[in-house]
């Protein structure tokens, strides 16, 4: 009788491990999901706005401006949940000049400039720089 106690209660212990070790696997490839759909979106962000720049070069008169609200409709929603802080934007896109940041456009004319993409979806946040020529 004791030893079928001790066998019962040796693959509890065994059943409770395996039970832990499983949600702990699911919860940490969720956040890689998390992390890559982010990753994704901002590359699909930089992209737009490499095209956005090639068909049109910012300059001091035109400013490069990224409208995230018509980028955010052709994602869905159950794909690609928002933000969990109410603080982060699901997307934003910046370009900024070379040599100066501060400036939406190639403030000093050598045809080089930044865009930064940044996304965040879920818990996953990611950010991509490309210097566009």
């Amino acid at each position: 009788m004791l030893l079928v106690i001790v066998i019962v209660a040796t693959l509890s212990i065994m059943a409770a491990s395996v039970v832990t070790l499983n949600a702990n696997v699911q919860h940490n490839t969720a956040q890689d999901r998390m992390r890559a759909k982010a990753f994704n979106l901002a590359e699909a962000a930089l992209n737009v706005a490499t095209g956005q720049v090639s068909r049109a070069w910012p300059t001091a008169e035109h400013p490069f401006v990224f409208d995230a609200a018509t980028f955010q409709q052709v994602f869905r929603s159950t794909e690609l949940p928002a933000p969990n802080a109410a603080s982060v934007p699901f997307v934003t896109v910046k370009v900024e000049d070379d040599g100066d940041a501060s400036k939406a456009y190639d403030a000093n004319d050598n045809t080089q400039i930044i865009i930064d993409a940044q996304a965040a979806t879920g818990r996953g946040m990611a950010r991509i720089r490309a210097m566009v020529q």
